[in-house]
C-alpha cells in the first residue's frame, strides 16, 4: 500500500510540474541558443473533434470537410484562447493552427516557454521540427521521354489498371518542395484554381527550387509514360523551401491540404480539397507527430500517402 501511495505520489508531481511539458531537446537548445521557434501542443489535441466527425452523416464531402473545419477551428479558439492573449499581451510572433491545435511561435526565450507551459491547457512545447530531404539522384536510364512508359510504371502494371481509369476526375496533391508547374509533364494537368500554396512566401505560382516535388509529382501525375495517374489534376503545397521542411509550414500544407485557400492564405474553399496527398519528406519509424494531419485527412474523406523510403531500390 505504501508503495502504491509513493509511485501515485511521483506521478501527481510529474503532471503538477509545468517544466515537465518542456522537451528536454528544447531546453538544451536555449541554454545555447537563448531562443528557438516552437511548437505548442494542447490537451486533447483534436481528437474529440476527428472522432465525432467520423460518427456523423453528411449530405456531400464538402459539408463534411467544412463542418470538420469549423469545429477544429471553435476547438482551437477555446483552448488556445488563454496562451494567444498571453502571447499578444507580450507582443510575441506566433501563428496558431487549427487542424492540430497548436500554435508556434518564433524566438521564444526560455522566459517566455516556462510561462507558456504553466497555463494547465498546454499539454507540451517541443522546438520545432527541421527535416531534411535527400539529395536527388540523377537518373542512370537513357529512355527517351514520351516513348516508353517508365520502368516503374511497367513494375507495378500501372498500364493495365489504365484500361480502368488513369486517374480521370481525381484531384491528387503533393507536399514537398513544390513543383515546376511549366515542365513538359505535369504543365497540362495543373489546376490553377486553388491549386498552390507556399507557406514561405505565399508566391502567386508554383516554383520548385529543388526539383523533388517536381519529380515526385511527376511520379504521380506525369504525363509522357511516367506518372501513374496521368488522367489526374493536381494541386501542390510547398512544404519544403529547398533541401529542409519546417514543421510549421508541413502543418499549414496540411491545413491548406484540408482547405485550400488562395496563394495568399485567404478566402478558403472547402470544395477544392484534393481527394488524396502525397507525402514524401521523410521522417523516423514510431515518431507520430505528424498524425492529427492525418487523422483530419481520413475525417474529410482525404488519402495520406507517405514514402516508404528513399534510399536503395525496392523490387
Amino acid at each position: 500500500m505504501l508503495k502504491f501511495i509513493l509511485v501515485a505520489a511521483l506521478v501527481g508531481a510529474a503532471f503538477s510540474n509545468p517544466e515537465s511539458k518542456i522537451d528536454r531537446a528544447l531546453l538544451s537548445s536555449l541554454e545555447t541558443k537563448q531562443v528557438a521557434n516552437v511548437m505548442v501542443s494542447f490537451v486533447g489535441g483534436n481528437v474529440k473533434v476527428v472522432s465525432g466527425i467520423e460518427n456523423m452523416k453528411f449530405a456531400s464531402r464538402t459539408q463534411r470537410i467544412t463542418t470538420l473545419k469549423a469545429d477544429l477551428e471553435s476547438q482551437a479558439e477555446v483552448s488556445q484562447e488563454n496562451v494567444r492573449n498571453y502571447l499578444t499581451a507580450h507582443k510575441s510572433h506566433f501563428k496558431t493552427f487549427w487542424i492540430s491545435n497548436q500554435i508556434y511561435i518564433t524566438g521564444a526565450t526560455r522566459q517566455l516557454v516556462e510561462a507558456i507551459v504553466s497555463f494547465p491547457e498546454v499539454a507540451e512545447i517541443h522546438e520545432e521540427r527541421i527535416i531534411e530531404l535527400d539529395s536527388p539522384v540523377a537518373p542512370k536510364s537513357s529512355r527517351t521521354p514520351g516513348i516508353l512508359a517508365e520502368w516503374g510504371i511497367e513494375k507495378i502494371q500501372a498500364e493495365e489498371a489504365w484500361e480502368i481509369s488513369n486517374g480521370t476526375g481525381i484531384v491528387v496533391s503533393n507536399i514537398d518542395t513544390g513543383v515546376r508547374y511549366t515542365h513538359e509533364a505535369v504543365r497540362d494537368n495543373y489546376r490553377a484554381d486553388y491549386g498552390w500554396y507556399d507557406p514561405y512566401a505565399e508566391t502567386a505560382t508554383p516554383n520548385d527550387g529543388n526539383g523533388h516535388g517536381t519529380h515526385t509529382m511527376g511520379t504521380i501525375a506525369g504525363s509522357m509514360g511516367i506518372g501513374v495517374a496521368p488522367g489526374s489534376t493536381w494541386v501542390a503545397c510547398k512544404g519544403c523551401s529547398t533541401s529542409s521542411c519546417t514543421e510549421s509550414a508541413l502543418i499549414g500544407c496540411g491545413e491548406w491540404v484540408t482547405c485550400p485557400t488562395l496563394p495568399d492564405g485567404t478566402e478558403p474553399d472547402c470544395s477544392k480539397a484534393p481527394h488524396l496527398s502525397s507525402n514524401s519528406w521523410g521522417g523516423g519509424r514510431g515518431d507520430l507527430w505528424y498524425e492529427p494531419v492525418t487523422e483530419a485527412w481520413i475525417a474529410a474523406g482525404i488519402v495520406p500517402l507517405f514514402s516508404i523510403g528513399n534510399s536503395g531500390i525496392l523490387f
